[in-house]
């Protein structure tokens, strides 16, 4: 059992921490605290050195000058204390041997968990500290041992600040993340030595070595912050416990640090009081109705959290108040740009954000109200403008005049695998069934996920009147993950349509839309048709400034009807591939999950689209959508009665023998004769659209107009040819004048033959 306190031996120093009711942590260290279940709350640290003067940290606690006078006298005789010591790891030997001697009710852990937590100085290898872990029924109790220069092992803190847990031998690896407690840290430490570990978080918990913080959550400043500094990562994450006094904690471990850090929090899904130590919650937010998981990566739950400020005290003898300035960490992560007035960390440069909500984002990590205002003071990172290159390196980036700017594209953090693809070229061959348009949908997919430096100038508009056939698995499930889900927006049509912000398409590369109805066909397609082709977009935020950037936008959009976009015959913009109309076992949609989320089904897909892509290769910049048969079913579906009858009226008249000649007039005066009751109508098509409707339909246009009265033109008038006959259609104007003086068809006598009772 732990021995006597110190204090017991020194009349005067018991008196005094007795009245102040203090605990021993050492022999020169006693704390006033506050009990909060397994946590506790500094209220003040008492110290005492080697002639017996005692400080404190909360002069109501402070001895009175009889007993600090008494406490001295008692020490003037000469009193000598133990200093702790490192030791050999063989040294532990004696401790347990001690411990089962003396309290055998402990030596046996009764939940399996290490009975002891060891700390190690990386450098020598040797134990700092032995922290023990008793398990009773009101709860976890944890005791410290350390070896003192007398040669004994007594249940106290080490001198100085306390040591975090770690690894006996140090890493290779540039980031720490750090726990609260040892019992977390070393169990991310066996998820990332294990090769057979299947935590969702392994790849990313092995990008980190992992420290644990003891001391209570309420006491983060008592930790030795030297060995961080020591070790220099380039960032720390504090992982938060999932209760107030660990996330409480972020702030203070901010604060004591002052160097590049992010912190962790966990929210309402996760139990209370979990940490890393504990399962992974089973409810189907993190598994979802297939079992795979579906929960948040870590990254999603880091927070910025780096110390903003330094305050420099006034001059001795001064009352002036100390001077804020930006702490050097911080400027390093942050950029303040001119237009639009914002603020945007260089690291995770998504984040960018008014003077409003950066001071209010910082404020607990700050010793100011008003950061932005000394941050505006240093030109170290000042930048012109925002921009979004993904061809480009994410952050500060200069343009050709020298200029600042930040790049807020982040690149996706998928990387090639090799491994079996079945379930992808099943995926495939299942949703699109036609072999020329897979081979298109391949080529603008893997274009856009391995070629970030080309923007196509075409989306894609997949349309099935079946639900559930795989439509929206493309987009949500596998290009979204593979561009990076910072980079994709999912817009309801009622955000495109009709809101006037237009965030969903700025800083992005993929938007998926869901579903287009066919009640804004005409509209949804105008809205689009910038988005699309448009180099740069003004873009309008809430609460921002109207500012405009360039536009590296992607967009998929859903439907399940043909007349969801108005596309016109000429459209360029849309590749509109066959999609299968026949739903899958539910089985196989869990298979293509399981394979996506759990067995680096989208690295895969990468490897499978690079390969693929040296053999086909990408999508060249500036092409038009390649057509398709259904692309065809799409346009015709747009249109309205007039151009109907005349893609009616070509059809019937390809099947007679040629060539055909005509003009667009006579067209035009077929649709207003026979749908428009011989009467002009706004709501009719022009020539020009129905010349088009011609050439969807694979007939030809002469380039030339022509205006013979032979043609039925009136004086001062002009019309256009319109053939079957492609050699027909590169004739010259004269030409074909001289071999068609006047038109071969009849279209209103070839009309009352097609359609008599019309």
């Amino acid at each position: 059992m732990p021995a006597p306190t110190f204090a017991s031996t020194i009349p005067a120093l018991a008196q005094y921490i007795s009245r102040i009711g203090a605990q021993e942590k050492n022999f020169r260290r006693w704390m006033v605290q506050e009990d909060y279940g397994h946590y506790y709350k500094e209220k003040c640290v008492i110290k005492v050195d080697g002639d017996g003067t005692v400080t404190v940290t909360d002069t109501e606690y402070a001895p009175t000058e009889a007993e600090q006078a008494a406490i001295r006298l008692a020490f003037a005789a000469g009193i000598e204390l133990p200093r702790s010591m490192e030791v050999r790891a063989a040294a532990i030997q004696d401790l347990l041997q001690m411990l089962r001697a003396e309290h055998q009710e402990h030596a046996i852990d009764v939940n399996g968990d290490p009975l002891f937590f060891t700390f190690h100085n990386q450098r020598s290898g040797n134990i700092i500290m032995v922290q023990q872990r008793i398990d009773t029924r009101e709860g976890k109790r944890y005791l410290p041992w350390c070896f003192w220069s007398d040669g004994m092992w007594r249940c106290m803190e080490p001198d100085g600040d306390l040591p975090f847990w770690k690894p006996k031998q140090a890493t290779d690896k540039r980031k720490i993340m750090v726990h609260e407690g040892a019992k977390a840290a070393m169990h991310a430490t066996t998820i990332c030595e294990d090769a057979n570990a299947t935590h969702p978080w392994t790849e990313e918990l092995r990008e980190y070595e992992h420290w644990g913080m003891i001391g209570g959550a309420l006491s983060p400043h008592r930790a030795d912050y030297a060995e961080l500094w020591d070790r220099e990562p380039d960032v720390l994450v504090y992982v938060c416990d999932n209760d107030w006094p660990g996330r409480h904690a972020l702030s203070p471990v901010s604060k004591h640090y002052k160097r590049t850090m992010r912190g962790i929090y966990f929210d309402e899904r996760w139990p209370s009081h979990w940490d890393m130590a504990d399962p992974m919650p089973t409810t189907r937010e993190f598994f979802g109705p297939t079992g795979h998981y579906v929960g948040p990566r870590l990254h999603d739950l880091m927070r910025l959290c780096t110390w903003a400020t330094e305050q420099i005290p006034a001059p001795p003898g001064s009352k002036a108040r100390p001077t804020t300035v930006i702490n050097p960490y911080f400027l390093k992560e942050w950029a303040h740009v001119r237009e639009p007035e914002v603020y945007v960390n260089v690291h995770v440069a998504r984040h960018y954000m008014n003077e409003r909500a950066f001071n209010s984002w910082v404020n607990p990590f700050s010793d100011t109200d008003d950061t932005a205002k000394v941050l505006r003071r240093r030109d170290a990172h000042k930048a012109a403008g925002l921009r979004y290159d993904p061809s480009k390196p994410s952050g500060l980036m200069k343009d050709g005049h020298d200029h600042n700017f930040v790049n807020t594209h982040v690149p996706n953090i998928v990387r090639p695998l090799m491994g079996d693809c079945s379930p992808w070229v099943d995926y495939l061959e299942a949703t699109f069934p036609v072999a020329a348009d897979r081979t298109e949908v391949i080529r603008w997919a893997a274009t856009l996920a391995c070629h970030p430096e080309i923007k196509m100038s075409y989306g894609m508009l997949l349309i099935s009147e079946t639900q559930g056939v795989g439509k929206s698995t493309l987009g949500s499930d596998i290009l979204k993950p593979m561009v990076g889900e910072w980079n994709c927006s999912e817009p309801s049509e009622a955000t495109v349509v009709d809101n006037n912000f237009n965030s969903w398409c700025a800083h992005k590369r993929l938007a998926v839309i869901h579903e287009i109805y066919a009640g804004h066909n005409a509209k949804a397609y105008d809205k689009l048709k910038s988005v699309i082709t448009e180099k740069v977009l003004q873009v309008n935020e809430k609460y921002m400034p109207t500012y405009h950037i360039d536009n590296w936008l992607h967009v998929i959009a859903c439907s399940n009807s043909k007349r969801a976009l108005k596309l016109s015959m000429d459209d360029r913009r849309w590749l509109v591939p066959a999609v299968s109309e026949a739903k899958r076992d539910p089985a196989i949609w869990k298979r293509l999950h399981d394979w996506l989320n759990m067995e680096g089904g989208h690295g895969k897909i990468k490897q499978w689209m690079l390969d693929w892509l040296e053999l086909h290769g990408p999508v060249v910049e500036g092409v038009d959508a390649p057509g398709t048969s259904t692309k065809q079913e799409v346009v015709r579906e747009g249109y309205g009665q007039g151009g109907e009858m005349v893609s009616n009226f070509l059809a019937r008249l390809s099947q007679e023998d040629g060539p055909h000649v005509m003009s667009d007039i006579e067209l035009h005066r077929m649709v207003r004769d026979h749908v428009f009751e011989g009467r002009n109508s706004d709501k009719m098509e022009r020539a020009a659209t129905l010349r088009k409707i011609a050439k969807g339909e694979g007939w030809h246009v002469l380039k030339e107009p022509i205006t013979q009265v032979s043609w039925g033109i009136n004086r001062g008038s002009r019309a256009y040819a319109i053939t079957n006959d492609e050699a027909v259609a590169a004739l010259s104007n004269a030409a074909f004048l001289e071999r068609f003086p006047r038109p071969t068809v009849d279209v209103a006598a070839k009309a009352r033959q097609y359609w008599p009772n019309v």
